[in-house]
């Protein structure tokens, strides 16, 4: 199988312990590292518990249906609440009599019922000397990847509609309602990264604080501006005051190179807070632990207003959607 590739090279002491103790040998050499290539190890469930449990959920269903009632065209009125009680309870019992035929007990993990999958490590005496695979050819040598081979996000938000209906904007760099901004993914994984509406002015500000905040303001009270943040830090925001309430097109544009962009475009109202999580595959537990007790100790002390922050609401939000 030959595939085109990067690898990175490391300048270590090369003599007798290969980078080991940089203290021992004077002479130095370029070392390929590549740590992409990875044994993976397959924790395969002990059945197909899907389809085990199917019959069940699926007598559940038709229970439920046939102890339901229509009103009109588009109302339902769901069993009473002891029927739907007791069918559960069948329904969790059934699932536990087939999970204890085939061996899942109190102490089973959930890979047990629906396996998993982690990355064999290798704990290395020395640096390696090669790589895992043999190089056929090298084609160039850089300092870092260029700009056309990092994957990147950009986050438009532009144009202004009172009926909820905004039209994209032909060029959202150059709207002055919004704002166009443009990162690599490597510089926002793992962050908070959220769209807000400030007061476009003094003026807008004072107005919102005389009515105790944003919530509380009539929507034709004050004019706001989109401000997109990344951890807190202002990094986009647009120069034109937008109406409260009304709609700006928002849109994400996910560029890997060699494929085709992937657009997402949705209206965003005007006032509203929204939150994007970009996954890159498995976040390390450390990072979700520090994150998890930033949130916890930012949580508001009192008060609906308090709660809507950047800070507490977005990251529980980003964290939501990660």
């Amino acid at each position: 199988m030959r595939f085109n590739h990067f690898w990175v090279e490391a300048y270590v002491a090369a003599e007798a312990y290969r980078g080991v103790d940089e203290g021992v040998g004077a002479s130095k050499a370029w070392l390929a590292l590549d740590t992409s290539i990875k044994q993976t190890e397959f924790n395969h469930p002990k059945a197909d518990f899907k389809q085990l449990l199917t019959p069940a959920l699926t007598d559940w269903t038709q229970a439920f249906v046939d102890g339901s009632q229509t009103v009109g065209d588009d109302g339902i009125i769901a069993p009473p609440p002891t029927q739907t009680a007791e069918e559960t309870t069948q329904l969790l019992d059934r699932a536990k009599s087939v999970l204890e035929d085939h061996g899942i007990d109190d102490d089973s993990t959930l890979s047990d019922v629906i396996g998993s999958r982690t990355v064999k490590q290798e704990q290395l005496g020395y640096l390696p000397a090669t790589t895992q695979f043999r190089p056929l050819s090298v084609t160039g040598e850089r300092r870092a990847l260029p700009d056309q081979l990092k994957a990147s996000v950009t986050i438009e938000v532009a144009g202004a509609d009172p009926l909820s209906m905004p039209a994209p904007s032909e060029d959202p760099a150059s709207d002055p309602t919004g704002f166009s901004y443009t990162q690599t993914t490597n510089n926002l994984a793992n962050k908070r990264i959220t769209v807000a509406y400030v007061p476009a002015t003094e003026n807008d500000e004072e107005i919102v604080d005389a009515y105790h905040g944003l919530l509380n303001a009539p929507a034709y009270a004050a004019s706001l501006i989109p401000v997109l943040r990344v951890d807190g830090q202002v990094v986009g925001r647009g120069h034109t005051p937008v109406g409260t309430g009304y709609s700006q097109n928002f849109k994400i544009v996910y560029r890997m190179p060699g494929f085709a962009a992937d657009v997402v475009e949705n209206p965003v109202a005007v006032g509203g807070l929204s939150a994007i999580a970009i996954g890159l595959g498995s976040t390390a537990s450390a990072q979700l632990g520090s994150r998890g007790r930033n949130l916890a100790a930012s949580a508001p002390s009192g008060g609906e207003q308090s709660a809507l922050t950047d800070r507490f609401a977005g990251e529980l939000l980003s964290q939501q959607g990660g």
